[in-house]
């Protein structure tokens, strides 16, 4: 995770994303060093946050096939809390809509969804907007900072320079003291904290507010404020036309974030309707029972009263209790978190970002597009497929890369036909088709997830931590 750059005080430089941690770390090593030594092989419905790109998808995908799990599907997180919020709920409106503000320790989106009620439940994504680099640890890392700062100015020490393992044991301690800080200042009824720096011989204190707390991180809280904005913008909505606001995440748990979002909206955030650190695994496993009992539709269980309250483009609910009056075959479509592009030229040779399928586009979806090749004689085509909102390449982020051979020479205006195809799960898969010769072309591309694993080498890991007894939970 990036640091954050907009704050007013000097950073400490944090480990790069990838380094440690993301979607291969929390779905799959938990659990592979349990599964590769069972011959069984079980189903999982795993999550994902609403604004994860394709090859956070496809990396959480592969973190499940790699711990042995027969991924069926991928949830957004939003609807699966969005799942447990309704569960067993009878909903007065015909449609409710719904906004969720998920923010947990690494991660941020807000999803606009709409609860169709009629004969049968549905949850339908209509928009999302977030940032996969915004988290919990971006607060802590600013009160580290803070702290940092502050610690200088009375000592005359800067922890950013200093060296070796004295250095490293204060960063340790900061790192968990702020974390520390910001749950005993979400505690009900807390008014003040306190956070102690010590490194070589000196000591400082320093006793925090909420309201100091929140003036200190509040760049960060604009980032968040900023986001709802414009999706609500997007959507062509403003706070009136929600009906409910669901706060989920570790994070909405802080009152300051609580207050700031009753301010923003003008309602009332209804912290507690779910819980937020289990809600989404709740929707999941209510989710997983729809798919895995699809006749149990038949029976619903009861429910409990809720108050309404182109041209010139080239190619280079209740415990225990499920209701089952839900259309479990549209349940988790969500939308696109960016737009999906492929890597071309235009009519002046200069690189072009194509849109091929936009932002917030419900997913399953498709799109095909025919292209001329660059050059006569060309023998391949290459397909460089990316995301974001650009048409300049250099601003959108690589997915992933092809070549692709054409088993025929071809003249300057034969063409290539592309398709885009995204499944239930928000993954793309991409083919093309050579219209001169008819053959379908499967594109198999170098994803650049930085998920270099193989199932051999986590298979392996797996075996060499067993010997040391290690184990997780």
């Amino acid at each position: 995770m990036a640091g954050f750059q907009e704050s007013p005080h000097e950073t400490l430089p944090r480990p790069a994303s990838g380094s440690n941690g993301g979607p291969f770390s929390r779905v799959c090593v938990d659990v592979c060093f349990r599964r590769f030594s069972s011959p069984s092989r079980f189903s999982a419905r795993p999550s994902s946050p609403a604004y994860f790109g394709q090859n956070e998808k496809e990396a959480t995908r592969k973190a499940g096939e790699y711990a042995n799990l027969d991924v069926i599907s991928i949830l957004p997180e939003p609807t699966a809390a969005a799942l447990a919020y309704v569960n067993g709920m009878k909903i007065r409106k015909r449609t409710e809509r719904i906004f969720v503000f998920d923010l947990g320790g690494g991660t941020f989106d807000v999803t606009i969804l709409e609860i169709s009620n009629g004969d049968r439940k549905n949850i339908e994504a209509k928009r999302c907007d977030g940032d996969s680099r915004l988290g919990g640890a971006d607060w802590d890392e600013t009160i580290v900072n803070y702290m940092v700062n502050r610690f200088y100015s009375v000592n005359k020490v800067n922890l950013l320079y200093e060296e070796g393992e004295a250095r490293d044991s204060a960063y340790g301690r900061l790192t968990l003291d702020a974390e520390r800080l910001k749950k005993e200042l979400s505690a009900p009824g807390a008014k003040t904290a306190t956070m102690t720096m010590s490194y070589g011989g000196a000591t400082l204190t320093e006793e925090f507010t909420i309201e100091k707390y929140a003036e200190i991180t509040a760049s960060l809280n604009e980032r968040c404020r900023g986001y709802c904005s414009n999706l609500l913008d997007d959507a062509g909505l403003g706070w009136g036309d929600i009906d409910m606001i669901l706060m989920v995440g570790s994070m909405s748990n802080c009152l300051f974030l609580q207050k700031m979002l009753r301010e923003w909206s003008g309602k009332e955030t209804n912290f507690g309707i779910v819980d937020p650190k289990t809600c989404v695994s709740t929707g999941a496993a209510i989710m997983a029972h729809l798919l895995c009992h699809p006749d149990a539709a038949e029976n619903p269980q009861p429910e409990r009263e809720k108050e309404e309250g182109e041209g010139g483009v080239f190619l280079g609910g209740d415990e225990g209790s499920v209701d089952e009056a839900f259309d479990s075959g549209r349940l988790g479509v969500g939308v696109l978190p960016a737009s999906i592009r492929l890597s071309a030229f235009d009519r002046n040779r200069k690189p072009l970002a194509y849109r091929m399928l936009s932002k917030n586009q419900p997913y399953p979806c498709e799109f095909k597009q025919k292209f001329p090749v660059q050059s006569p004689n060309q023998s391949t085509v290459n397909v460089t497929v990316l995301e974001g909102e650009d048409d300049d390449p250099d601003y959108c982020r690589a997915i992933g890369t092809s070549n692709l051979p054409l088993v025929v020479e071809h003249g300057r205006d034969d063409l290539v036909e592309v398709s885009f195809s995204v499944d239930m799960n928000g993954i793309l898969q991409v083919y093309a088709i050579d219209l001169k010769s008819g053959e379908r072309i499967d594109v198999e591309m170098d994803r650049n997830d930085g998920f270099n694993e193989t199932a051999e080498s986590v298979r392996k890991a797996a075996e060499d931590a067993a010997e040391f007894d290690v184990f997780l939970g």
